[in-house]
Formats: structure tokens, C-alpha cells, sequence
């Protein structure tokens, strides 16, 4: 079980074919991305983080992937 320390809300999660998980946060405003998502155990802070004003994200729910 993946924990991530510093989610608020969290709605949604999808993993693409390359094995990296992307976690929607409503309330931050955040996408959180890990990389090798299924062998990740623990409270592990995320490889990177879609955040901030310049992203226009406003209340996200939902992630969909296209590969």
C-alpha cells in the first residue's frame, strides 16, 4: 500500500503501460506522479508533482490516460 504524505483529497489514480501511477488530489490541485508505481510500498513523497497556477488545474476528479 502506497501512502502519500502530503495529500489532501485524493479522487482518482491511473497507470500507464510504462508502470508510472498518476494520483488527482481535488483539493491541492494536484497531480502526483510515481514512477514503478506497483513495486512502491509505504509513505513515499511523489517523483514529481503537477501543481500550481501556470497548470490550470481547479478542482481536478479525474485523470484519463492516452498512449
Amino acid at each position: 500500500m502506497l501512502t502519500v504524505p502530503v495529500a489532501l483529497l485524493l479522487t482518482s489514480v491511473a497507470v500507464e503501460s510504462a508502470g508510472i501511477g498518476y494520483i488527482v488530489d481535488l483539493l491541492a490541485n494536484a497531480v502526483y506522479a510515481y514512477d514503478d508505481i506497483a513495486t512502491r510500498n509505504g509513505t513515499l513523497p511523489p517523483d514529481r508533482t503537477l501543481a500550481g497556477v501556470n497548470t490550470q488545474l481547479a478542482g481536478p476528479v479525474r485523470v484519463f490516460l492516452m498512449e
